[in-house]
């Protein structure tokens, strides 16, 4: 079962997962109810039926929905390759302003 601190962030995922909970519940509910002979046989069959499908239905759907979310890896050659231009861009700024900055001549102000 999952818990309050693992529902997902996907609304309709989520909205999933809380139906597949709760029809697992009752189907537990149905069964106990059955067994203290609060229902009959006959309902019983019909409810059980009625909620197995559903709770097939549902865990099918987070089954899917749960794949289809997942986030991609991020390439590492991309994230290298802008790694490595921001570098070369800071060093390229930095020489630039220690250049700038260093040449004063005769008779100028700091």
């Amino acid at each position: 079962m999952t818990t309050m601190t693992d529902r997902p962030a996907d609304p309709g995922l989520a909205a999933r997962v809380e139906e597949r909970d709760h029809l697992l519940c009752s189907l537990d509910d149905l069964d106990a109810e059955y067994a203290a002979g609060d229902i009959d046989e006959h309902d019983y069959r019909t409810l059980q039926a009625d909620y197995t499908t559903r709770a097939a239905s549902a865990i099918r759907a987070v089954e899917r929905r749960t794949v289809a979310v997942a986030p991609p890896g991020r390439p590492r050659g991309r994230i290298a390759l802008w790694t490595t231009g921001i570098a070369v861009l800071a060093v390229l700024a930095g020489i630039w302003v220690a250049d700038f900055s260093g040449s004063r001549r005769t008779g100028d102000s700091i």
